[in-house]
């Protein structure tokens, strides 16, 4: 395995936990009832720094 193999490989890492950051900010498919609600103002918690974080913590090891 040569050093560049090992670039490759961390750079892989890098966007999957990149592209995984980026679809814990996708909005998720909203019922009528959570829409309804939203139209009065109710702001519902989708819960994304859950699945964010953990991603953003292995991105910048792995980008590091």
């Amino acid at each position: 395995m040569s050093l560049w193999a090992g670039a490759e490989l961390k750079l892989d890492y890098a966007a999957f936990h990149f592209n995984e950051m980026r679809r814990a900010l996708d909005p998720p498919r909203r019922s009528t009832h959570e829409i309804a609600q939203m139209s009065t103002g109710a702001v519902i918690d989708t819960g994304w720094h859950r699945r964010f974080y953990p991603h953003f913590d292995a991105f910048l090891s792995t980008s590091r």
